[in-house]
């Protein structure tokens, strides 16, 4: 069932980042849900949805690139597996803490290959604008359904 609710986050975020008008990057429900997937202990799932949720995102979005956004996820998706060494003990901070160093990864990996495919399509002030704006959005989100939906638990990565 994560499965397919990934494939389905994956698709509103492509109907998303097609129809966000607001100026700036969409909020990244699916980076949110990859982080929420590997904090509950469900990173083969996160993988694979990172992976196919992030072709499909791109598809429904229209990116030229198709896939592009998937090779960033899939490090987004491991991503709390390494964050057992934060030693961080309230969960939903860990998952915050997370959700920037998500955000800045996936950005920098997703940047670097555009450049490397399609120079100077990307860069100088735009970028850290995009960045700045993506990281207060998703931050911004994470602690709005962090404090409403999830639970105030310690953090399973504390030993």
């Amino acid at each position: 069932r994560l499965f397919l609710l990934g494939l389905l986050v994956g698709w509103i975020q492509g109907s998303l980042e097609k129809t966000w008008s607001f100026g700036g990057p969409a909020p990244d429900l699916l980076l949110l849900f990859l982080i929420w997937l590997g904090l509950n202990g469900h990173t083969g799932v996160g993988l694979w949805v990172a992976f196919l949720g992030g072709i499909l995102q791109d598809s429904v979005a229209g990116i030229d690139l198709v896939g592009l956004h998937s090779i960033g996820r899939v490090f987004v998706a491991y991503l709390p597996e390494w964050g057992r060494l934060a030693l961080v003990p309230d969960h939903r901070f860990a998952g915050f803490l997370l959700v920037l160093g998500a955000t800045l990864l996936q950005a920098m990996i997703v940047i670097s290959i555009r450049q490397t495919l399609t120079p100077g399509d990307i860069w100088g002030l735009g970028v850290l604008y995009n960045w700045g704006f993506s990281i207060i959005l998703n931050g911004g989100v994470w602690l709005l359904l962090a404090f409403t939906l999830l639970p105030d638990k310690k953090s399973e990565y504390v030993t």
